[in-house]
């Protein structure tokens, strides 16, 4: 279930999120965030990627890179917001708990560090290429 989760997380991350605002609650706990902002936020961003995608910005190809390097921006920012809110909801507000990094972690982060940075590359390429 973890893969299909990262595969289609656009259905998974509002529900996940509202499980966290709940545990925060259910602690008595307040945390200033708000998920559903966060998700219409990360929507903003899968639909900008989507309009780039089907060759909205075709012929303006600055717009295109800027907009597709903000929805990256987009997307860290939302997660960087959930894991601050994981933390806080584990009494872990500095993430020491999660500070330590495996052999699997490095290697995850050097695949993530090799396929993000390759495809916009091939998204800029594609977008000067027409």
């Amino acid at each position: 279930m973890p893969l299909v989760r990262a595969l289609f997380l656009i259905f998974f991350i509002y529900p996940l999120m509202r499980r966290i605002d709940r545990r925060i609650l259910q602690a008595g706990l307040r945390y200033r965030w708000s998920p559903l902002l966060l998700v219409l936020i990360y929507f903003i961003g899968v639909l900008t990627l989507l309009l780039i995608d089907q060759g909205a910005f075709q012929h303006n190809v600055a717009a295109s890179t800027v907009l597709l390097l903000t929805s990256y921006g987009v997307f860290i920012t939302v997660i960087v917001c959930i894991q601050h809110a994981i933390n806080f909801s584990e009494g872990d507000e500095q993430g020491l708990v999660n500070a330590n990094l495996t052999l699997v972690n490095w290697v995850w982060m050097l695949f993530g560090l090799l396929f993000w940075p390759a495809q916009v590359l091939l998204a800029i390429l594609s977008l000067v290429m027409g």
